[in-house]
């Protein structure tokens, strides 16, 4: 059998509990939970959230729908964790072109699976369809991951080489798993709390750090090692959008459904680092005048006011404040629009 150890870094939200979407447990601990169930052989790559109400006659059960990108010769596994206090049940499908791949509901058998695997045949985006049956109010949360086996190849700059100050950087040690062996990580600043293959490192300052995996057999003989070393940034501040855009023409259409401002990263998804505090929507960019927002949804003052904006009218969304995971209050890149 061929042994190896490999150190393999992704960071992402899922870890980190702050973004709930609920006082419950309808948060992003139930990604953190469907990742520990996915299996020491699969290393987390892509979450997918959904929360619906019961449908009604005039509101029918709703589709949640995600775009995936997988690529031939390679195993994906997909697996759901439902919130308790909710009735409905999850059902994950993958598609392309029309064609289901994969479910976590057997409709024949009438019968609930947590997981599928997926062995990729060709390279492309696929579809990722979540739903709750019969229409029945839900929270779930599914997630892909790469299933690491002895053949498995992988590719090192899918995995970044950077780590964040401040936060629990999710790291993902894959290796063979021979009887008799365990493994150990040390690094070189910071602390590294986990098991099975799935850790988080916490760093206080910026600079580089060597994260050191070990398989140990049960004499306590080290037989196999591997060094990797990272740079320590500080976290990339977020920048906000309304539907999509950060600024320019908006169409008036767009503005009717307006519920909430949106925060993005240009680099890895750490959204869950950071929540919207408030923020203001005024006529000008600059002045005390606004109508301001309690978090990241827009007040009923807000949305009563982008409604009533006529077609060559501008306004801007200013003092879009955040916090961070360390209770840091910081402000971000204003954001200005014309009615089209």
């Amino acid at each position: 059998m061929k042994k190896y150890i490999k150190i393999l870094f992704l960071a992402m939200s899922i870890l980190l509990n702050t973004n709930k979407i609920a006082n419950s447990q309808c948060n992003d601990t139930l990604v953190k939970q469907a990742i520990f169930e996915s299996g020491n052989e699969a290393i987390f790559l892509k979450e997918y959230k959904v929360k619906f109400k019961k449908g009604k006659t005039n509101r029918p059960a709703r589709v949640a729908k995600y775009s995936a990108f997988l690529k031939d010769s390679t195993s994906y596994r997909f697996n759901v964790v439902n919130a308790k206090e909710f009735e409905g049940k999850v059902i994950l499908q993958l598609y392309r072109k029309g064609k289901i791949y994969g479910s976590t509901y057997d409709f024949q058998n009438k019968k609930y699976n947590d997981s599928f695997d997926y062995e990729c045949k060709k390279t492309g985006t696929y579809q990722v369809l979540m739903s709750f049956i019969e229409g029945k109010a839900g929270c779930a949360v599914g997630i892909m991951s790469l299933i690491v086996n002895d053949s498995t190849k992988i590719n090192d700059n899918q995995f970044p080489d950077i780590l964040y100050v401040g936060i629990k950087n999710p790291l993902y040690i894959a290796y063979t798993n021979e009887p008799g062996c365990s493994v150990f990580v040390k690094s070189s600043q910071g602390t590294i709390k986990g098991q099975n293959g799935k850790y988080e490192l916490f760093v206080k300052k910026k600079g580089k750090i060597t994260v050191t995996a070990q398989t140990i057999d049960s004499l306590g003989n080290i037989k196999d090692e591997i060094n990797k070393d990272f740079e320590v940034q500080e976290l990339p501040l977020p920048y906000a959008s309304l539907n999509g855009n950060t600024g320019g023409l908006i169409k008036k259409l767009d503005l009717q459904n307006i519920t909430k401002l949106d925060l993005h990263t240009n680099h890895i998804p750490l959204l869950s680092v950071y929540e919207i505090v408030n923020f203001s929507v005024s006529e000008k960019l600059f002045g005390l005048s606004g109508k301001t927002s309690n978090g990241e949804n827009f007040s009923y003052s807000q949305i009563s006011f982008l409604k009533k904006l006529k077609v060559g009218d501008q306004f801007f969304i200013t003092n879009i404040q955040v916090q961070n995971a360390g209770k840091e209050i910081l402000k971000i890149k204003p954001l200005g629009f014309i009615v089209q």
